[in-house]
């Protein structure tokens, strides 16, 4: 994390121990509000359910990067997931956004594909909304391809909200 605090939100602790692990990084673990707080070396992951952070939880955030929050939520729920990030964050705040595209009909997600389109509709009160990468991934992704996608399209936006 060098000179900077990082902050991740995970539903499950497995998660966070894997994190940790993954990462050689033995964590402390307390409680703060309803969830659990495990933090080492400027990393802190809280575990807990997202719909319940409030900007107290987090204090002041600069950066947001969305690797697999967006597309692990069926599409009723994403609404309401981007209404709450708009929610903890200041407007201005920077916003690394990962997404994937395939034909849902081919496979159950998660992870669920989530199109440019609906990407522009939900963050659409966002000051801006740049594509900055689209890139064929099926190749790299072997576990997919055997559940019967046959086209699997990343694309990373940067949004100022």
């Amino acid at each position: 994390a060098r000179d900077y605090k990082v902050i991740g939100i995970e539903l499950s602790p497995v998660a966070a121990e894997q994190f940790f692990a993954e990462n050689a990084l033995i964590p402390t673990v307390s409680k703060q509000g309803e969830f659990a707080v495990w933090d080492c070396d400027g990393i802190t992951i809280l575990v807990g359910d997202f719909f319940h952070l409030t900007p107290s939880d987090l204090g002041k955030i600069d950066a947001v990067y969305d690797r697999a929050s967006l597309i692990a939520l069926p599409p009723e729920m994403r609404p309401d997931y981007v209404k709450h990030i708009h929610s903890l964050l200041d407007d201005g705040t920077q916003t690394l956004l990962v997404t994937m595209e395939y034909d849902q009909s081919q496979m159950n997600g998660p992870p669920f594909s989530v199109h440019e389109e609906e990407v522009r509709a939900l963050y659409a009160t966002s000051e801006q909304i740049d594509t900055l990468l689209t890139l064929d991934i099926l190749p790299e992704s072997p576990e997919l391809e055997r559940r019967g996608i046959t086209s699997l399209i990343e694309k990373v936006y940067q949004l100022t909200l």
